[in-house]
């Protein structure tokens, strides 16, 4: 595209979002921004490539295996307080006799 061109998108991009708030000044640079976002979209392709998955497919492993400790947790919680129940006298002997 042409500078021009580049220039009047981002006028009007400009005028549009001034209609919501008013204009928030940056104190980066656009080349530092640049610089950050390359650095850091390299870090997460080489975190890729060591772990052999993408950083979604991570999030995705971890938030099941929370799901799965947290329904182990549960379970466990149950099956303690039926251990802490309090068996009557008579339910013992009906079970000793099984």
């Amino acid at each position: 595209m042409s500078h021009l061109l580049n220039a009047f998108i981002s006028q009007s991009w400009s005028d549009k979002a001034a209609e919501y708030c008013e204009q928030v000044p940056n104190p980066r640079k656009p080349d530092d921004v640049k610089r950050l976002l390359d650095s850091v979209q390299k870090a997460l392709k080489d975190q890729e490539k060591q772990h052999g998955a993408s950083v979604e497919e991570m999030a995705k492993e971890v938030n099941k295996a929370q799901e799965n400790l947290s329904k182990a947790d549960k379970e466990l919680k149950q099956m303690s307080m039926l251990n802490k129940v309090n068996l009557s006298p008579p339910f013992q002997i009906l079970v000793l006799t099984f």
